[in-house]
């Protein structure tokens, strides 16, 4: 179900917040919508109010985006930096399309797209956090590398790599071959999916590869701009 806010009071209670909390050390907002950018008419109106209430300087923020047509436009790129917004945080998941389409039923972007997006991201100077997924159902090894090798090549600055746990009732859960009680693997930090062709812990191997290539260069990035 879609149900939309007014914009301008979604900005006021953000100020409303800010003025109750940060005698606290409130120091960013963090929005928890999936599709923040979904209306470009909605998005100016907020961003305008919230440059109004004086918080694009006072207040930076983070949101969610969906990185296709819809969601990553040019102009939504420049309003959200104008107002304050310092981070993107979207779901990347797998870097490979056959997954992204077949599998997890995302079918909204090439991996070329994806590319262009995190560019457009950072020419308005906004920091791009995405969210991965290895080892989902009908993966191959080249599948859960294509992943690692597509962050690498956005150079998204803070990627997260979670392993696929089952999510009863839903479509991939059906598809997932899993003898053992994945309850104890709620954390997506140990494979819980077996994968024709992939050798046991190879999913946790790739996971680990991943923080170790990026958390580095986070962690150096934290430093230089402190």
């Amino acid at each position: 179900r879609y149900r939309i806010r007014d914009p301008r009071e979604y900005a006021r209670e953000m100020k409303y917040q800010f003025d109750k909390y940060k005698g606290r050390g409130m120091a960013a907002g963090h929005i928890f919508d999936a599709i923040f950018t979904f209306e470009h008419e909605w998005l100016a109106e907020f961003c305008d109010e919230y440059k109004k209430l004086g918080l694009a300087k006072e207040l930076p923020y983070t949101c969610f985006i969906k990185a296709d047509k819809r969601c990553s436009k040019e102009e939504d790129g420049k309003l959200l930096a104008e107002s304050g917004c310092i981070q993107v945080r979207f779901g990347l998941e797998s870097g490979s399309e056959y997954i992204r389409r077949k599998i997890m039923l995302k079918a909204a972007t090439t991996n070329e797209e994806i590319v262009d997006y995190v560019k457009l991201y950072k020419k308005y100077g906004l920091i791009t956090k995405c969210y991965n997924i290895l080892g989902c159902p009908g993966e191959k090894k080249e599948d859960i590398m294509a992943t690692f090798n597509l962050n690498k090549e956005v150079k998204v600055e803070y990627p997260i790599f979670f392993t696929y746990i089952p999510l009863p009732g839903t479509a991939m859960a059906e598809m997932a071959d899993s003898s053992e009680d994945i309850s104890k693997y709620s954390f997506h930090f140990k494979e819980a999916v077996k994968l024709e062709g992939v050798p046991k812990n190879f999913v946790t191997m790739v996971q680990r590869k991943c923080y170790m290539y990026f958390m580095p260069r986070v962690f150096w990035r934290v430093f230089k701009n402190n």
